[in-house]
């Protein structure tokens, strides 16, 4: 990673806490400079404008939702040889995804949000929120569909604006509100919603992750 690379992600990741801590009103390029101990003026070398500034941002938070993703999708792979019926591997990516839910980071989830309201107000970003959502539901749909699903692009948006709602709840309340058990039988419901008839069987089964 070269050096102008290095800063950018630095002031990206300081927006980030800015706009969790702040909100969009708080971010300026003064309080990124500030939050991130750089130089006054180091923010609007890179990012002129403020539109700027959310815009890396944003590309900054895709970049670290789809690193995690990816993560995501590497450990389901090694895993899924080992398993003898497709619900063993719904079970664990329940398990996964309610686990990177019940640990984000509380600053960057809000921060999330603030993003997505501040894009829906500035329509040059929308080709970034697009081009990222169709990453993440990519990666996201190929590991859906490995557990007998059809019809992967419906079914991927189904179970984003699921977590999305769940997230937003945690911002609100401060803790997730459905446990692992609650969450693997939606996500259990919707994959049966979308399944090949000759997997509807095994995914109607009432089966828990195992513990490790």
């Amino acid at each position: 990673m070269d050096q102008a690379q290095k800063r950018q992600d630095e002031i990206a990741d300081a927006a980030l806490r800015v706009l969790g801590l702040l909100g969009a009103r708080g971010l300026t390029h003064r309080a990124v400079d500030a939050h991130a101990n750089l130089p006054a003026g180091s923010t609007s070398y890179y990012c002129r404008r403020r539109i700027d500034l959310i815009g890396l941002a944003l590309q900054r938070h895709a970049t670290l939702d789809h690193l995690a993703l990816e993560g995501l999708a590497a450990a389901y792979e090694a895993r899924r040889g080992a398993w003898g019926a497709s619900e063993d591997g719904v079970a664990w990516l329940a398990m996964a995804l309610h686990r990177w839910m019940r640990t984000q980071d509380a600053v960057l989830l809000a921060a999330r949000f603030e993003l997505f309201m501040a894009v829906s107000r500035e329509p040059t970003l929308s080709a970034v929120i697009k081009q990222t959502r169709q990453r993440f539901g990519a990666t996201l749909a190929g590991i859906l569909s490995a557990g007998g699903a059809s019809h992967c692009r419906e079914l991927t948006a189904q179970v984003i604006a699921y977590m999305e709602g769940l997230l937003l709840e945690r911002i609100r309340l401060g803790r997730l509100v459905v446990t692992r058990s609650q969450f693997l039988r939606s996500l259990r419901a919707l994959l049966h919603a979308h399944s090949a008839p000759a997997t509807l069987g095994v995914l109607a089964q009432d089966s828990e992750p195992p513990a490790n």
